[in-house]
Formats: C-alpha cells, structure tokens, sequence
C-alpha cells in the first residue's frame, strides 16, 4: 500500500472528482460525466413585451414548503440601447414550475413597465438611481430568519450612474423580502468591491455568507488588461468581510487566451464543487469546467480542465456562450442534479453590441445529472480495481452508487490499514452488485451457511471495531461507480 495517511472521513460520502480518498486505481479511468441537455431547451424564452434579453444570472431553487421550482433571471429590457444613457434598462424577473422544466411567468402587478402591471418583473433600480447594468445575485430562503419580511436575502451587483448619486457605485446591495417577490432595501456591501459576475451566497458547512468576486491580476504571459480570475471571500453578517484570497486564475495549463469569467459554487457531500465559465478571447466563446475544494480556499481543477457543460453544436442556440446560474449551480431534487443556464447563438462580443435588440436570442435551458454524477471510476470488459486510503471505520454498511451493463459487476472486500484482507469480507464472499442504483447496500455471506447480512459491523464482529482503520478495495467489469460511503 502506496499511502499509510488515515483519513477522517466518517460517514461522509467519498466522490471522485479528487485523488482524496484514492490510494490505488489499476486499470480503472476517471470520467468526467457531461451533464445531459433537456432535449426541450430553451425552456424559458422571451415571449413579453419588456424581454430583450434574458440571462441566467440570479437562482433557480427548489422550494420544498410550497413544492414548486422558483426562478429569478435576468432581463434586460428592450429600450436598453447604450451604457451611457442615464436610464434603468435592466430588471429582475420571477418565473415558477411544478417540474423544472414547464415554466409560467406569472402577473404579478409589482412593477409598472409603460403603463402595464401585468409583468412577472420582481425588480428594477430605484427611479432616482438609473443604472446601465445589473446582475442578480443568489437568492437566500433563509428559514431561520426571525423576521418573517426577511425571508429571502439577495445581494445584487448593481453598477449606478455616480454622477446622479455619488453615494452608489457599482457593487454589492442587499435587499430581503417575505416571499422572494416584494423586495425591500438597498444596502451598499461597502467592505466588498467588486467587478460584475460576482455572487454571494450562504454556506451551510461553515455557517457564513461567501463571496466570489472577480479581480484582474497581472499574470505573466497573459492580456493583463482585461484578465478576468476568481476570489472568495467570507462574513459573518453581510456587513464585515475577508480580504479577498485569489483563489482561481489562469495557468500555464491554459492558453494565453483563457479568462476565467464566473464562478457558481457549491457545497455538495462534504466538499465544495464549482461550475468555472472558461472565456476564449480570441474565438470570443464561453463554456464552463468543474472545479473543487475540500476547505473553499484551495481548488483544482476536475479532470485536467476538460469541458463540463459544452455549447452546442453550430446553429443551436447556445452554440456559442453558456452561463450558469449565480449560486447555487445545482438544484437536487430526489436523485437528479439540475444545472440551469443561459445559451447565446452570438459571441460575446456581439452579444454586447445586440442586447436589447432583436439580434440575440439568449434564452435559459437546463442540463442534468444523477446523484453524484459527476465524476465516475469506469471499468471495460476486464476487470480493474480501485482501493482506497486507510481511514477510520465508523459506520454499519456499506452504499455504493453505481450502474453495470451487459454482464458487468462491482464487488467489494475489506482491508486492514496494512492491506490484508479482513476474514468474512473477501471478495469472494461479497455478492456482485449488477444493475443500476443510486443507494446499493452492498452485501456479503456471513458464514458458509450462506446467511446474508449487509452490516459490516455484525459480519465481522471479532474483527471489524468501530472506530478501525481499514481500507476499501472494489472490482469493476462494465461498471460506472459514481461514489461510496459507510452508514
């Protein structure tokens, strides 16, 4: 055995976007799995009167209480003609789904747009503010929140006119509301400057707001005019921040052409998982890679920076640009991952020339996944191994996600730490797992009279205590396995 660290990993589930847990892969290669484009995209187009231009910027969530899909984009308006005019062209809108696929833009009656209420507009800057350019930020339902008119907490980047109010400029502003529809404030974030594309968000793992912002570092053999990288940062209260740590630039790995224009990340099992827009200056396209982090601080990029989610072929409408949502990028609901985007048929830089125009279709799609599916150790027609670190034994069973065909199988055994082989969980004595599940509890024999048990802690009671350092060992044929964890 090639690694003698133990690794604290208790009941967390174990990915493969990383070499965390992995000591020993033998023949097995490491995919990275493309999420699957609705075949019905664009599934939110501009068919209203105000829509010029629709952008994923903002959220897409999943409300458990009222059981429907809530989504808040971007639209520039059509009478958006030049950045220099000193008028509001950009809005908020609000659409719901009882599917995440069929979308309604329901009447709300909030804002007036020419003399008509019957919009699904959620927002616009104030009429004494006029502002060429704003961005959505994340939408945070905050059901801790004591006070019920603040519910839901968004931080907008909004860039204002200065010479109509020298007290806003472009940055961060927080507003909150009771349903996500009616917003209240506009707080200046005066301790977190930033370009456009940056988002804050809540996470759940450290019980702080994060921030990740765009900087423009002077990297060796790079444009250092424009050269687009990301930072992140951290709060207690929205108020107080960090010092911005650079976090993801552009490398040596990278073509000089290379900007790394957005950042939509992610706490998922235990670790963090970004969606990076990698920009192309010279082809002026954009699509997007993975990225992760065990702390939010330190990344790396999943498999050696191959394309995640691609634009679509030539003449699709997102053959182009893609862009996720702001945060979170994905939506889990039961066993599938949804990743909403918006695609352009433009470059980037003739989308700028034509928003507002009848020269762009940019619309909103969605991609899927299952559970975990990220990344996969796939096996051919011959078997292949994977083993794993030592780490600490705390759990009861083993559950694998995983899919075979043909007559292909997993099947597991457990090690000690030194790689021996613990007696009544050889392979030999594990049931091969052939189908396709998301949470497969794996099982072995427990005594040459065949009894079958599935808790590792009863099989081997003489030999498995709690709290052990072991390690995982799996044989795959014709397999895709997804990820593995002790309960």
């Amino acid at each position: 055995m090639s690694d003698t660290r133990t690794l604290p990993i208790f009941s967390d589930k174990q990915l493969f976007l990383d070499d965390y847990i992995i000591d020993r892969l033998e023949g097995v290669s490491r995919k990275l799995n493309q999420p699957l484009k609705d075949p019905g995209n664009p599934l939110v187009v501009r068919d209203r009167p105000w829509e010029g231009m629709l952008i994923m910027h903002g959220s897409v969530l999943y409300d458990r209480d009222e059981r429907i899909y809530k989504m808040w984009y971007q639209d520039i308006l059509k009478e958006f003609i030049s950045a220099s005019l000193p008028s509001s062209n950009v809005a908020i809108c609000y659409a719901t789904s009882p599917d995440g696929v069929h979308w309604e833009k329901p009447e709300l009656g909030v804002y007036d747009y020419h003399g008509e209420h019957d919009n699904n507009i959620v927002w616009m800057p104030p009429a004494s503010y006029p502002t060429p350019w704003m961005e959505p930020g994340s939408i945070i339902k905050d059901e801790a929140e004591p006070d019920p008119e603040k519910r839901y907490r968004t931080a907008n980047w909004i860039y204002f006119f200065r010479e109509y109010n020298h007290d806003y400029g472009p940055n961060f502003y927080v507003s909150t509301s009771p349903d996500g529809i009616h917003w209240h404030g506009l707080t200046n974030i005066v301790d977190l400057p930033s370009g456009d594309a940056g988002y804050i968000s809540y996470d759940h793992n450290t019980g702080k707001y994060v921030g990740i912002t765009r900087s423009y570092p002077n990297l060796p053999g790079f444009d250092a005019t424009w050269m687009r990288a990301r930072t992140i940062c951290w709060s207690d209260d929205l108020k107080t921040w960090t010092r911005p740590q650079l976090i993801l630039a552009p490398d040596e790995h990278d073509s000089p052409d290379t900007q790394y224009y957005k950042l939509s990340m992610q706490a998922y099992e235990g670790v963090y998982i970004g969606v990076l827009a990698i920009f192309r200056t010279e082809a002026q396209t954009i699509d997007q890679q993975l990225v992760t982090s065990r702390d939010g601080r330190i990344w790396s990029h999943v498999a050696d920076r191959a394309t995640f989610l691609p634009v679509g072929p030539m003449g699709s409408w997102d053959s182009k640009m893609i862009m996720t949502v702001a945060q979170p990028p994905f939506v889990i609901k039961d066993d599938t991952i949804a990743i909403y985007f918006d695609g352009d048929d433009l470059r980037h830089d003739a989308a700028m020339r034509n928003v507002g125009t009848t020269g762009s279709d940019r619309s909103i799609g969605r991609a899927t996944l299952r559970r975990d599916g990220f990344c996969s150790l796939d096996a051919g027609s011959r078997e292949v191994t994977f083993t794993s670190k030592p780490f600490l034994f705390t759990g009861n069973a083993l559950v694998i996600n995983a899919e075979t065909s043909g007559d292909g199988y997993v099947a597991a055994e457990i090690l000690d730490a030194d790689g021996n082989v613990i007696e009544g969980l050889s392979r030999d004595f594990c049931f091969e797992f052939r189908g396709d599940e998301v949470r497969h509890v794996v099982a072995w024999k427990a005594n040459p009279e065949g009894r079958v048990e599935g808790k590792i802690a009863y099989l081997a009671r003489s030999a498995m205590a709690w709290g052990r350092e072991i390690r995982l060992r799996l044989y795959l044929r014709q397999a895709k396995l997804y990820s593995f964890q002790f309960v």
